[in-house]
């Protein structure tokens, strides 16, 4: 499974998940389930285009991103602003076969990214950032599996006057997809 769709179907579980909610995860004004999940839809896209943009980038480029420190990617959101991916990994995959195990320790920095949530529109930043961290396996059928676990926080401002700070705390199943943890306070399970 390729990574853009991973955070693909993530975000998509997410914004099909959430059951119910509660008061914690929130400063400030409060977004609707369906807000928080668009907004963090957008974020999660914003970094597949980001390992998009260098998965089609150059031989040179990609050799680049094979490293740690990683180097930071950027990806667009749709609407403007953009998305910062950083941080660490370990590589454990066998060249000759695509097989074995990684982990990673990135950083999502979040700078002005414009969302539209139904007649909204929402301008996101990082709170300061989100953190994701996790732990990949491809099997010899190229079954992926394993975790990973966001956490962090945005601050947005709306165009109709509401702001405010959202917290991050979800945890995503790679093999299932299930998803558990909130988002805005909005509890998500799949």
């Amino acid at each position: 499974m390729t990574r853009r769709l991973r955070f693909a179907t993530t975000a998509f579980a997410l914004l099909v998940a959430g059951a119910c909610s509660d008061s914690t995860g929130v400063t400030g004004d409060s977004l609707t389930q369906s807000e928080a999940f668009l907004v963090f839809a957008e974020l999660q896209a914003a970094i597949a285009t980001a390992l998009g943009n260098v998965a089609t980038a150059s031989p040179a480029s990609v050799s680049g991103l094979l490293q740690t420190p990683l180097p930071d990617v950027t990806g667009a959101c749709d609407r403007g602003g953009s998305v910062t991916l950083s941080g660490e990994y370990e590589d454990n995959i066998d060249p000759s076969t695509g097989t074995g195990t990684f982990t990673f320790d990135f950083l999502e920095s979040i700078d002005d990214c414009v969302v539209l949530a139904g007649s909204t529109t929402f301008t996101v930043n990082g709170a300061p950032n989100l953190l994701i961290t996790g732990n990949v396996t491809i099997d010899e059928n190229f079954v992926v599996t394993g975790t990973y676990t966001m956490d962090g926080a945005f601050r947005f401002t709306a165009d109709d006057d509401r702001s405010g700070t959202c917290d991050v705390d979800v945890d995503v199943d790679l093999g299932t997809g299930a998803t558990s943890g909130q988002v805005c306070g909005k509890s998500v399970a799949s």
